[in-house]
């Protein structure tokens, strides 16, 4: 059955109300006014998802609202009934609440906005105030999870915390993003874009979203341009935020310390609860050293800022260079082991009789090796080495006469290599295989690569022999610039099929 206009519906009690007009909702669910029929008061009823992924979901879903209808305090919304679809089968899920007339605490932000007025620093306190009182109060029970403004409802100038326990993210069918219990990509914290575990410090982080939206008259702390989900991931994870008194020059100095200091990357750094930010919000400072430590305040503020940024942007990088070595190691994995093991799998296979032997490798790690003893004895080894995020360092002269350590990247040809190794045939043939930096491919570029037998030094045949430099001989030859004459050595782009090859001469 649809709640619609007109629809009666009950609370554990049985008392009857009729749904006067829907007032709010979306995709998720609906918002509707009603009416106790034998009181004439005045309700809330919001409807509930019926699709849960499991049972898990749905026990774990009356668990938290059992929780949530025993939350009770001046602010936040008061649950009065759940039907979680078993007491009345013939009506969806819902739930009854307190009615706020007041609408939400964003239309009371951007009326102040539209009327170009502005939010005093004790108006803002209150707010502040109000939120953390409701927040201590959820928080002894469940975790919110899905803190923002326009859950944050007024009733006679009162506001009220509302949709807690009922997070849109209990739902498989409703999520928009892949991690667990958080789906408002514009709050959500840092860590919940990980899959780490629910804590009162992601609460305390989309808290300090809305107390920025709130001291800023609805600025947001990011610069947020495609508002994609990757983009406010990004924003949450690496970017630091706009100094709130950019919005608001006159906000005060303490109120904005909060403000940061809930906003941390690090849950560690953030406020371990509700007390400490309230502790904090009644501090007043009233000293004759007031001008002066305002001063300080405004400087450390600025020093903790640049600190902040200098933190986030080491963050990146190293989880750009993580990203970048898993790409490395799929390469490795894919083009050089992978094939060498599919074409002994293929032959095992297909030969009656005894097997060729191979060791295996673990793909996630920066140095790999394959053993291979072929029927004949024969020894076959190949190893590579991702050396992306490997410090490397040459010592250079100047004028002065002086030596400089200086750190530099290993190139061939102007181009940085990513990975290198060699193939050792028995005692026969070796080639180093070098995978290069590619503009038109994320993976890079394989090169077969080796000295020419000084034999054949001004002969460039495929039959010549060559012989794979030492890992140490690659690297000093790369801090002479990595340039390397076509006469002396092979450089040329590896074909896979060309060098499984070269396995027939010893199977």
């Amino acid at each position: 059955m649809i709640i619609t206009k007109g629809t009666i519906i009950y609370d554990g009690n049985k008392r009857e109300y009729e749904v006067k007009e829907k007032i709010g909702g979306g995709g998720f669910s609906s918002v509707f006014e009603i009416e106790e029929i034998a009181t004439g008061d005045e309700y809330a009823l919001k409807t509930l998802p019926t699709d849960f992924e499991n049972e898990k979901a749905l026990l774990t879903f009356k668990n938290e609202m059992v929780k949530a209808l025993n939350i009770k305090g001046k602010n936040v919304v008061e649950y009065r009934f759940l039907n979680d679809g078993g007491i009345y089968p013939n009506l969806p899920p819902y739930i009854i609440m307190e009615f706020c007339e007041g609408g939400t605490l964003k239309s009371y932000l951007e009326e102040i906005r539209i009327k170009g007025k502005n939010i005093t620093n004790e108006e803002i306190k209150a707010i502040f105030l109000q939120l953390i009182e409701g927040m201590k109060v959820i928080n002894s029970e469940i975790i919110h999870r899905d803190i923002k403004l326009e859950n944050l409802l007024l009733k006679e100038g009162v506001i009220k915390i509302s949709d807690f326990g009922i997070s849109k993210n209990l739902f498989d069918t409703t999520r928009t993003i892949t991690f667990k219990a958080y789906g408002t990509k514009e709050y959500t914290a840092p860590e919940a874009w990980k899959n780490e575990k629910n804590t009162i410090q992601m609460d305390i982080y989309s808290m300090g979203i809305v107390f920025y939206e709130i001291a800023t008259l609805l600025n947001y702390p990011y610069k947020i341009e495609k508002n994609t989900m990757e983009e406010y991931r990004n924003a949450h994870l690496y970017k630091n935020i706009t100094s709130p008194r950019k919005y608001n020059s006159s906000l005060d100095l303490t109120l904005e310390g909060i403000i940061v200091k809930m906003l941390e990357k690090e849950p560690n750094k953030r406020f371990k609860n509700w007390k400490e930010i309230e502790e904090k919000l009644e501090t007043e400072i009233k000293s004759k050293n007031s001008e002066l430590l305002n001063k300080m305040l405004k400087k450390r503020l600025k020093i903790d800022e640049t600190n902040r940024e200098l933190e986030i942007k080491r963050t990146k990088k190293l989880k750009e260079l993580e990203e970048k070595k898993e790409i490395i190691k799929y390469s490795v994995y894919s083009n050089i082991f992978t094939p060498i093991r599919e074409l002994i799998e293929d032959f095992n296979k297909s030969y009656s009789g005894e097997k060729i032997k191979y060791s295996e490798y673990n793909k996630s790690n920066d140095k790999n090796r394959i053993y291979i003893k072929t029927l004949s004895g024969k020894e076959i080894t190949a190893s590579i080495e991702t050396i992306v995020g490997k410090k490397f360092e040459k010592i250079n002269g100047n004028t002065f006469g002086e030596f400089i350590k200086e750190e530099y990247r290993p190139k061939i040809n102007n181009r940085e290599i990513l990975a290198w190794g060699s193939i050792f045939f028995d005692k026969d043939k070796s080639y180093n295989l070098i995978l290069v930096e590619d503009v038109d491919n994320m993976y890079g570029k394989w090169y077969l690569f080796g000295k020419k037998d000084s034999l054949n030094f001004y002969f460039n045949s495929d039959d010549e022999r060559i012989i794979a430099l030492s890992l140490d001989e690659l690297e000093e030859r790369t801090k002479l610039g990595g340039n390397f004459n076509y006469y002396e050595f092979l450089l040329k782009e590896l074909n896979i099929k060309e060098l499984l090859n070269f396995f027939e001469k010893y199977v």
